[in-house]
């Protein structure tokens, strides 16, 4: 009868050691996915940095090459003899408005872009959050089923006088 009420115990305690393993291997998951999920949104907003610092240097510099292209026909049209006024100045003034709707477009694509990242990288925090809660609860659940599996465990070994 001793050598089954101690191999009914071992039982037991092997149970018991299984849940809490398991339990706790679930608890490391939950841990890594936070932390995963925190470095990659950190990756996401340094590319929206990144998008949004490109995005204005590229707007600067097609401002300033604007400008040239605009000095440029003015000089032409002025080396021509023909004054600044009438259909010259509305030729300017066209592709004036043409060159700045093209900066204009590339700064809204550059402001697109860093919004993009921006989001991805709270969405990568959300799912991290979201794994991390499951595997919490999943945690929490192989406590309390390892309990009542050890409960219901030890009280059929009680009624059949393998532990008294």
């Amino acid at each position: 009868m001793a050598v089954a009420t101690a191999l009914a115990l071992t039982s037991l305690a092997v149970g018991a050691y299984g849940a809490y393993e398991t339990s706790r291997g679930q608890r490391e998951r939950a841990k890594t996915a936070t932390n995963v999920a925190e470095y990659n949104a950190k990756l996401e907003e340094q590319a929206a940095l990144q998008a949004d610092m490109e995005g204005r240097e590229n707007l600067r510099r097609s401002r300033r090459n604007n400008k040239a292209i605009l000095s440029s026909q003015r000089a032409k049209i002025a080396a021509s003899g023909v004054l600044l006024e009438g259909s010259p100045l509305e030729l300017l003034a066209h592709n004036a408005a043409r060159l700045e709707q093209g900066a204009l477009d590339q700064e809204r694509q550059s402001r697109i872009a860093t919004r993009n990242a921006r989001g991805r990288a709270q969405s990568i925090r959300m799912g991290g959050a979201a794994e991390a809660t499951g595997l919490r609860r999943a945690s929490t659940a192989t406590i309390l089923g390892g309990t009542a599996n050890l409960l219901g465990s030890g009280f059929n070994m009680y009624r059949s006088g393998a532990i008294g």
